[in-house]
């Protein structure tokens, strides 16, 4: 793979090298890097012969025209300055937050993806296009990992919904995405959002979440990251909430899973809360509420990570009988 940066962007090109090891050569404004591939590679559908193991000076300047080039076409296509990602804002309605959906978590990173590319607050183009370059700095991956997570997450996309309960008993399904397009010798997804998703992600006004792109790159449970939105929707409004655990389990779409609460809290909560706990910016304890002998809802206590120290958080309780929570 050959990869150029320029001006922050990242340009791939697949390519072999000389020899196992390989060269790098760098000039004042652009850097050239080629991964050992053997020259024999018959997995390389841009095989070439020969690479000169000296960059002369017409050939490096001919690669920073094409550089530049690059540049226009990437300002042109919407592509994002590969330095700016972590400060992409996800931004979606408290109704989609709540909802009932499942996604993998190539699918759920993908999806926040594109939605941190959308000014909320403007309508926008339903397509949004996704580099394995862009992707990979996003979720600090190997750039070879995220082409297969793209073309994983691409795999399955088309037939995930989204599911809204309302409270006469009706439930909405709709579709993330009407189209999305894995584009292999590019290394690149082309995503177009369904319409009827659109409300949920654009001219929001109130009653939506917005936090960093950043603060959910590092979790790997899918869980984790559908928790962490949950709450950050109450983290200026309250410091707790309790959530049925009926209500819970259908946002996660696990209500037939885990029956027994002891494997549902190993599985999925226990997880779920330490990641959060680890990466993100929020601290976050909880109790299981019981009725009897069975658990019913779960509170959740919270503050971000700056206000640690003003708010001590709860322990963690397996069991609290419904009399002792109140």
């Amino acid at each position: 793979m050959l990869s150029l940066g320029y001006n922050g962007y990242l340009l791939q090109i697949p390519a072999v090298r000389a020899t196992d090891s390989g060269f790098n050569a760098t000039d004042s404004e652009f850097v050239l890097q080629i991964p050992a591939v053997r020259a024999t590679d018959s997995d390389n559908p841009h095989f070439i012969n020969k690479i000169p193991t000296e960059l002369s000076t017409d050939f490096c300047a001919i690669l920073l025209l094409l550089l530049q080039m690059f540049v226009v076409v990437a300002a042109s296509e919407g592509l994002q300055h590969v330095d700016d990602i972590t400060n992409w804002k996800v931004t979606k309605s408290n109704e989609l937050v709540k909802a009932g959906y499942t996604l993998s978590l190539n699918e759920q990173r993908l999806i926040l993806f594109c939605i941190a590319q959308i000014d909320s607050r403007k309508p926008f183009s339903r397509i949004k296009a996704v580099t394995a370059a862009a992707f990979a700095a996003a979720y600090t991956l190997e750039t070879r990992h995220a082409y297969e997570a793209l073309e994983d997450a691409t795999e399955r996309l088309w037939n995930r919904e989204v599911k809204t309960r309302f409270e006469d008993g009706r439930v909405e399904k709709v579709r993330w995405v009407s189209k999305a397009t894995y584009d292999r010798g590019n290394g690149r997804v082309t995503v177009n959002f369904s319409p009827e998703i659109l409300p949920f992600l654009t001219l929001l006004n109130e009653r939506f979440t917005s936090y960093d792109l950043r603060y959910i790159s590092h979790l790997t449970s899918t869980y984790a990251i559908r928790v962490y939105e949950y709450l950050k929707q109450y983290v200026k409004l309250r410091s707790s909430i309790r959530v049925t655990l009926v209500d819970f389990k259908e946002m996660l779409e696990l209500s037939d899973s885990y029956m027994r609460f002891a494997n549902f809290k190993a599985r999925i909560l226990v997880p779920a809360v330490e990641q959060i706990n680890s990466h993100t910016d929020l601290r976050v304890s909880w109790v299981a509420i019981r009725e009897q002998r069975s658990v019913v809802a779960i509170d959740f206590r919270f503050t971000k990570a700056s206000q640690q120290e003003e708010l001590p958080l709860l322990p963690v309780v397996e069991d609290l009988d419904e009399s002792e929570a109140a």
